[in-house]
C-alpha cells in the first residue's frame, strides 16, 4: 500500500505597513522578505530528493498564498521537466 505525504507550507511575510488584521482580505501581497522566504522554501523543496517528487500544489485563492505556491511551482517544474514529467499547475 502506498502512502500519500502532504506538505503544508505557510505563505511568506506579507507587506502590511498599516499592521491591519488582514486575515481573508484581498490585495495583501508578499513583501520583499516574503518573496525571498517563498523562494528559499521552493528551492529547498526542489533540491531535496524526498520532496522534489511532489505531484500537486494547492493554494487558497488569497494573493499571498498564490504567490508562495507560484514560487514553489517555478522551482519544481524545471526539476520535473528534466525527468521528463509534465509541469504542474496551481490548483486553488
Amino acid at each position: 500500500m502506498s502512502a500519500t505525504t502532504i506538505h503544508f507550507v505557510r505563505h511568506g511575510k506579507v507587506y502590511n505597513p498599516d499592521h491591519l488584521l488582514y486575515e481573508r482580505l484581498p490585495d495583501f501581497h508578499l513583501s520583499d522578505l516574503g518573496r525571498r522566504m517563498a523562494q528559499a522554501t521552493a528551492a529547498y523543496l526542489a533540491n531535496s530528493p524526498q520532496t522534489n517528487t511532489i505531484s500537486a500544489v494547492y493554494s487558497s485563492p488569497l494573493d499571498r498564498t498564490r504567490e508562495t505556491a507560484g514560487a514553489i511551482l517555478d522551482a519544481l517544474n524545471p526539476v520535473r521537466e528534466a525527468r521528463g514529467e509534465a509541469p504542474l499547475t496551481l490548483t486553488t
